[in-house]
């Protein structure tokens, strides 16, 4: 049975290196990154209240694709819009494939430092791609806030599997999804 997997975290938990290292491991697994495809959307920063649904509808349709071919999708992304989760347990029942529903667990301010030390990392002197979902006066607060989005949401979700997304140890973490969603 085919599998749609959502590695769902806050900013700088790991999702999209887990979801890479997954599909590396799995042959045909098709690797959804949401963020790219709105970047493929004209405009997609001025048009940012269309743009970001009209991404995540790609996402469902390319997953629904791949699921229907009997081949795993393992999707990166920050969600917390009921919406999306239960687009996505519908396509599960429609496709007859099981949903695992992963979170990636840290701090706070784990987030925050980890997020900083990757756009540091990425050329950002100050941490902050400039034009980038955070840039927009209060960085470190905005960070903070969809942290604090992200886990409300989560506390409403029945079926989450929470994953500890350990610094450094990215394939600690990676042996820990793989034993949750065999």
């Amino acid at each position: 049975m085919s599998k749609l997997i959502i590695i769902n975290g806050p900013l700088g938990s790991g999702k999209s290196t887990l979801a890479q290292k997954y599909a590396q491991g799995h042959p045909l697994t098709l690797q959804i990154d949401v963020d790219t495809i709105r970047r493929m959307i004209s405009l997609y920063r001025e048009e940012k209240d269309l743009s970001g649904p009209l991404s995540k509808q790609l996402a469902v349709s390319m997953a629904r694709t791949h699921l229907n071919e009997g081949y795993d999708v393992v999707i990166s992304q920050i969600f917390y819009q009921p919406d999306v989760m239960q687009q996505c347990e519908h396509l599960c029942q429609e496709t007859e494939s099981d949903l695992y529903e992963c979170v990636l667990t840290l701090s706070r301010e784990e987030s925050l430092r980890r997020f900083i030390e990757r756009g540091i990392r990425d050329g950002h002197p100050d941490g902050f791609r400039p034009g980038g979902s955070v840039d927009i006066g209060g960085r470190e607060k905005n960070v903070l806030e969809l942290y604090d989005t992200l886990m409300q949401f989560i506390s409403t979700r029945p079926n989450i599997i929470p994953i500890p997304s350990i610094d450094g140890e990215i394939e600690q973490t990676y042996q820990d999804l793989l034993s949750k969603i065999r």
